[in-house]
């Protein structure tokens, strides 16, 4: 419940302030803490699923790729109250499910194990990094292996973004006996369908970032493998945080990028792409 309290994000934002009081007298990230080398990122798209709905919404209908869509819909849930049961009808926020394709080449002569962190920020007045920094929020983290000497393209789905509840169950589920205690859905994690900011009507640019990393270098555990929305609170079963990079990497502290093209310029793993 603390989440719809006014005062918690009040609070919530003067813990964040004192902790980035202390990051900023840490050392900023240089092109060699981020570089992987002999791993090159060559592109990033997103592409919306075409929903039977967006006949209606003019002119998003065939214009899907790097596009991000938002709309306000009704949803039911049905709660039990004095042994009836009673329909609650609630307006959210939705975003259309969308796949992520990277493009990555592979020039080493063994296989790698790699990890993706990808973020977005929308695109503001000024370019300094050091103004934009804390504006990029996380979407997803995963971990995939590339074949030596290769260029492959890795499809993903936001709907196995690594920040998300696992989709909630409803009562119905629990009659019918589809979950027990053991198997009760973490939850921790950000709502399924708010992953995408709402924008606005025009149309908000922000961008699209990519930093791949060695998973080896950078896991706890190499044979764990992130599964989950693991990205907020860690792994459920009691191990260890599976990445060793603080949260937040690389926008944890300050970088010694001017801008953001600049970063990737500097760092041949990282990519971007605008998206609207």
């Amino acid at each position: 419940t603390a989440a719809r309290d006014p005062v918690f994000y009040r609070w919530h934002k003067f813990v964040d302030s004192i902790f980035e009081a202390y990051r900023s007298n840490l050392s900023s990230y240089t092109k060699q803490d981020l570089k992987t080398e002999g791993i090159e990122v060559g592109s990033v798209s997103v592409v919306c699923e075409r929903d039977p709905t967006l006949e209606t919404l003019e002119p998003c209908k065939n214009d899907l790729v790097n596009q991000l869509y938002t709309r306000m819909v009704e949803r039911e849930h049905i709660i039990s109250l004095d042994q009836k049961e009673r329909v609650i009808r609630q307006t959210v926020l939705q975003y259309f499910p969308f796949t992520y394709h990277f493009t990555i080449c592979n020039t080493c002569e063994e296989d790698a194990t790699l990890v993706f962190r990808v973020f977005l920020a929308p695109v503001r007045y000024s370019q300094e990094l050091d103004q934009r920094r804390n504006d990029f929020i996380e979407l997803d983290r995963f971990v995939e292996v590339i074949d030596s000497g290769s260029e492959q393209t890795i499809t993903r789905s936001s709907d196995q973004s690594s920040v998300l509840l696992p989709p909630s169950l409803t009562l119905q589920d629990i009659r019918d006996g589809n979950i027990t205690d053991s198997q009760a859905p973490c939850g921790c994690g950000w709502p399924r369908n708010l992953l995408i900011p709402r924008g606005t009507s025009a149309g908000m640019r922000a961008d699209l970032y990519v930093l791949v990393t060695n998973w080896k270098k950078d896991a706890v555990n190499t044979n764990a493998t992130i599964s989950g929305s693991v990205s907020y609170c860690g792994k459920r079963d009691g191990s260890f945080y599976p990445d060793k990079r603080p949260m937040g990497f690389p926008f944890d502290r300050e970088l010694s990028f001017g801008t953001l093209e600049e970063m990737v310029e500097e760092v041949p793993n990282s990519v971007k792409t605008e998206v609207k």
